[in-house]
């Protein structure tokens, strides 16, 4: 009795491998359109967390209510915009003691807009 594989078999599982490959080759420009637009979305949060903590140094007086478009950053990633966003807080009994902060970072990949927002409650010390 002879060993091996006959002509049908490695014929058979030379053409499974191949669909095989295939179907993982296929998957690659998904799998890197999906990390590209990971990094994004972390390289506007980081941006949109790092310009409240810049707002939130500034002295209470200064946070006046009003919207403002923040410099763009340009990135190998894309270009971001961020928007800042003061207001009083509806309904608070102490509105004039409490502001809210947001921060909205728009950006666009492949033609479609993204944004990320980010919001943050600063509260007057009365002393």
């Amino acid at each position: 009795m002879r060993r091996g594989f006959t002509l049908l078999e490695v014929v058979f599982s030379l053409a499974l491998c191949c669909i095989l490959i295939l179907l993982l080759l296929g998957m690659v420009p998904s799998l890197i359109a999906g990390s590209q637009r990971t990094a994004q979305e972390l390289q506007a949060g980081d941006l949109a967390q790092s310009l409240l903590e810049k707002q939130r140094t500034r002295p209470f007086a200064q946070l006046t209510p009003g919207v403002t478009t923040l410099p763009q950053l340009y990135t190998l990633d894309g270009t971001y915009t961020p928007v800042l966003e003061i207001d009083a807080v509806p309904g608070e009994p102490n509105a004039d003691r409490v502001r809210r902060l947001a921060v909205t970072v728009n950006w666009s990949e492949r033609g479609r807009a993204h944004h990320i927002r980010s919001e943050v409650y600063v509260a007057k010390i009365q002393r």
